[in-house]
């Protein structure tokens, strides 16, 4: 039988600063850690659990991005952002290479219902001539 969870030790304004980065998608090894003594489930469960969510969102996902190429843009923003993988990766590569990652933000209206999207990375993921419409052209 497993041991009761240990939540004597969290304190409320702990509980509050996570539940605010899990509401913004930016959970760290901390913040596992800390759901792991909350919650009495391992690191490596809480991961696989949040990967099995994840990939299966990804065809949603990628049918709002479809949708949202063929709308109009509303707003739009990139935020500078530091992604762990790419600050290992920036060790490899060459001078010229790009090394900036950042996270975009866009609203688009489609036949008058609002997609919100956002991705994180090196290049402008939303950028019109990287994103396809129906018949797989880019627009």
């Amino acid at each position: 039988m497993s041991e009761p969870p240990d939540t004597a030790s969290t304190s409320r304004p702990e509980i509050e600063a996570l539940r605010e980065r899990l509401r913004s998608g930016r959970l760290g090894q901390e913040d596992l850690q800390l759901l792991d003594r909350l919650l009495g489930t391992p690191e490596s469960v809480q991961f696989e659990r949040c990967q099995a969510v994840a990939d299966s969102l990804l065809p949603v996902y990628l049918q709002l991005r479809e949708l949202a190429a063929q709308g109009e843009v509303i707003f739009g923003d990139d935020t500078g952002v530091k992604i762990l993988a790419c600050l290992k990766e920036n060790k490899q590569l060459a001078v010229a290479e790009r090394r900036g990652t950042q996270t975009t933000g866009l609203v688009v209206e489609v036949e008058g219902r609002r997609i919100a999207l956002y991705a994180s990375g090196r290049r402008h993921l939303f950028h019109p001539d990287r994103m396809r419409n129906r018949d797989g052209q880019q627009r």
